[in-house]
């Protein structure tokens, strides 16, 4: 089997041999900027990215892999921009809020995060992970009996012990 890192320099390689062939298919440039973000380079990406979003202006997973970019190089704030654009354009995408709520996460905003994960929990109750997300942040702030009733909620929906 080879491996994911042997992998990627041809994945590039053959994505940019689609952009030549098609050039004004946006989805050469999306999945050329998919294979530097999972290369580990999301500047590169990054470029890849915005040729595709001129391409595509209303597509919410151009937004999403851009936010997905800028959390990769620890610029949280433009991560947040971009999530807004994604939701702007689709706002029942539960993966949206569940980005966006994990770098509130991060900046340390744990009601902005919980409310997000509310969000994403309403699209899609039965996913136990966000429930034990939000138990955990319910405990960050100090609210037991929340924390308890959403870590008893992940049981539940067949997710283990946090």
């Amino acid at each position: 089997m080879k491996s994911v890192i042997a992998l990627k320099p041809k994945a590039k390689l053959y994505h940019r041999k689609c952009i030549d062939k098609a050039p004004d298919d946006r989805n050469n440039y999306f999945n050329l900027g998919l294979a530097y973000l999972n290369s580990g380079n999301p500047k590169m990406a990054i470029d890849q990215f915005n040729v595709a979003f001129e391409k595509e202006k209303q597509d919410s997973d151009i937004t999403y892999y851009l936010a997905m970019c800028y959390e990769q190089m620890e610029d949280y704030m433009a991560a947040l921009e971009y999530l807004a654009a994604s939701l702007e354009i689709d706002p029942r995408n539960a993966s949206y809020y569940d980005k966006r709520a994990a770098i509130y996460d991060i900046l340390g905003q744990y009601e902005k995060a919980i409310e997000d994960y509310l969000v994403s929990i309403s699209i899609y109750p039965n996913d136990c992970q966000i429930h034990q997300e939000l138990g955990r942040l319910f405990n960050q702030i100090g609210n037991e009996e929340k924390a308890v009733y959403q870590f008893q909620m992940a049981q539940e929906k067949g997710c283990s012990n946090p």
